[in-house]
């Protein structure tokens, strides 16, 4: 066989295995299609069914619901359709039995699954609910090795929620990496109060881990001042460790008042850590501490140009006041000053 001869059969073999390539993707689309028509038709029925038992408020009845409509990824589908269209007196008993019935023993059987989709449809199953033997499970699902069920598991703590489950999620969460951990703490964004409550309690623990109680802070910054429960934040307010110190006194703009704050806020304008100083300005700054313009004004000639930036846009936030104190900036006597307090200034319509 010649040169020619083999490299046409090496031709006629890339051109079958392309060919084999494109047909198999063609078929898996052409498949997957049919699937997503086939469960919008069965969630078109079975949606029709539930609005017709609310509709003749007639009562759930486990056996007249099909076979075919028993699966969790239809029902978490319906479930979340129906809770924004329907009122909620006519559909809260309906979705009450379709869940103890058929929702939550799909869900048990689904958390234990080996494939992480099943488990992931449990975990979001159980965030409709789950009764005090889900716990477990629930618990499993949220030590998860996959973020999404893990994460959806958390929602599902949230939703329902024990003091004690809520310690246990505080400490998986401050032992993940920075990005994920702000992508499971946004499960609290709209958590009840009586979750403020639960890390509020926590936080008031003799916890040794700085990064436990950080993130802790981290919770209760999302919620309003006035519903978080008085705490002493003071020890963590001279912690070693950078970040609890951070945290707290962020917490301390946030929730405390402008006569209890602002002094410790000062204190801190004299740090050794350009990062302290960036948090304690705009401590001043949420709080609107104009009287404190003279520290803050040192601090235009900081040698960090964020230190220098945030001191001028917090003078500039207190109003006529503070750009008195920007604009008798003499380039002459300090040109850092000067130059940030243009620079800021420049921001004026």
């Amino acid at each position: 066989m010649d040169v020619y001869d083999i490299a046409q059969t090496i031709i006629v073999i890339e051109f079958l295995i392309i060919m084999s390539v494109v047909l198999a993707t063609y078929f898996s689309i052409i498949i997957i299609f049919l699937m997503k028509k086939r469960a919008k038709k069965l969630k078109g029925k079975a949606e029709k069914f539930l609005t017709t038992l609310i509709l003749q408020k007639e009562r759930f009845q486990r056996k007249q619901f099909l076979p075919a409509w028993e699966r969790l990824d239809l029902l978490i589908s319906l479930l979340n359709k129906m809770d924004e269209e329907v009122a909620r007196s006519d559909w809260e008993k309906i979705k009450n039995d379709l869940l103890h019935e058929i929702v939550l023993p799909l869900a048990r059987k689904s958390a234990l699954d080996a494939s992480w989709p099943q488990r992931l449809l449990a975990a979001k199953s159980f965030c409709f609910l789950c009764e005090k033997g889900d716990e477990r499970l629930v618990e499993k699902l949220a030590n998860d090795d996959n973020d999404l069920v893990s994460l959806n598991a958390g929602r599902a703590t949230i939703n329902h929620a024990s003091e004690q489950s809520i310690r246990r999620m505080v400490d998986r969460i401050h032992n993940r990496r920075w990005l994920s951990q702000k992508m499971f703490l946004s499960v609290f964004d709209h958590a009840p109060l009586i979750i403020c409550h639960y890390v509020a309690d926590y936080l008031g623990c003799p916890i040794p881990d700085p990064y436990i109680r950080s993130t802790c802070y981290r919770i209760l910054l999302k919620y309003p001042k006035s519903s978080i429960p008085r705490i002493d934040i003071y020890p963590d307010l001279q912690s070693n460790n950078m970040d609890l110190k951070l945290k707290a006194l962020k917490f301390l703009s946030h929730a405390f008042s402008l006569e209890e704050a602002m002094p410790i806020l000062e204190e801190n304008l004299s740090s050794n850590a350009w990062e302290v100083k960036v948090v304690a300005l705009n401590g001043l700054k949420q709080l609107h501490a104009s009287e404190s313009d003279h520290q803050i004004e040192k601090l235009l000639r900081d040698p960090n140009w964020w230190v220098r930036l945030r001191a001028a846009e917090t003078l500039n936030s207190f109003g006529e006041r503070g750009r008195q104190i920007l604009q008798r900036q003499d380039v002459h006597l300090d040109a850092f000053a000067y130059d940030i307090s243009q620079h800021v200034l420049s921001y004026q319509p």
